[in-house]
């Protein structure tokens, strides 16, 4: 498996690459929000364009409890899930936009919570 670090994003699939978000005309965008678990908050939009699957959006790290937070984004057609981590601390958040060439794949996101020694899991939630 090729793992490539950009920014802050972690892609670990050959097939779903890290990209910014196309400038020209796009289909309408659908908003979604992650679960809400306490002291991570994930949201954005999805969208087709071009024959791509777009899922684009910010994690933000809501806790001053010296843990950092982590997003998986899994696009249901491949393998496995990218990673989004925010390590910035309190009142932070950072960007991030995944495609995939399948543009009938499900999305589905999952919050964690991470510490050195734990995590905790806010379960998978299905975007679209």
């Amino acid at each position: 498996m090729r793992k490539a670090v950009m920014g802050l994003a972690t892609v670990g699939l050959a097939a779903t690459t890290l990209l910014v978000a196309p400038s020209g005309a796009q289909a309408a965008s659908t908003s979604w929000s992650s679960s809400g678990l306490t002291g991570v908050q994930a949201s954005g939009t999805w969208y087709v364009s071009g024959g791509r699957l777009y899922v684009t959006g910010r994690l933000y790290d809501t806790a001053g409890d010296n843990k950092w937070v982590r997003l998986y984004v899994h696009f249901k057609k491949d393998c496995c899930a990218l990673v989004v981590d925010n390590k910035n601390g309190n009142n932070t958040s950072v960007p991030f936009t995944f495609s995939t060439a399948s543009t009938t794949s499900g999305i589905r996101v999952e919050e964690l919570l991470k510490s050195t020694l734990a995590s905790q899991e806010g379960g998978w939630v299905t975007i679209r």
